[in-house]
């Protein structure tokens, strides 16, 4: 099986699960005598900062194949992990708004002269 297919298929899979983005990175001897990289990316996924270091999970695996050994990588950015982009409005408890009346003579006996 080739090694596009499969990470198209894995992507697949990781999106139809409700994942916000995915990243699947595959190295080795792919179809040459010599090494290379391919990223297979879908969806978004933070490259840096605070969203990148809480909330992607990164998997790593090795196999051994024929050719020799094949390293892969799957990053996955979780549905209810939270982007700095969105802003989330909360509204207030209750609808009613106290007033305090303040007088002249209510600051208090202390300090008069």
């Amino acid at each position: 099986v080739r090694h596009r297919r499969v990470a198209f298929w894995a992507l697949r899979r990781i999106m139809e699960a409700g994942a916000r983005g995915g990243e699947i990175e595959i190295s080795g001897k792919l179809t040459s005598a010599r090494h290379r990289t391919e990223k297979y990316t879908a969806g978004i996924m933070p490259k840096s900062g605070d969203p990148a270091l809480k909330y992607v999970k990164v998997g790593k695996a090795s196999i051994l194949l024929k050719p020799g050994v094949y390293g892969i990588k799957v990053k996955i950015y979780p549905p209810d992990a939270p982007m700095p982009e969105e802003i989330e409005v909360v509204a207030p408890e209750s609808g009613r708004v106290e007033v305090i009346e303040v007088g002249e003579g209510s600051e208090g006996t202390e300090g008069e002269e």
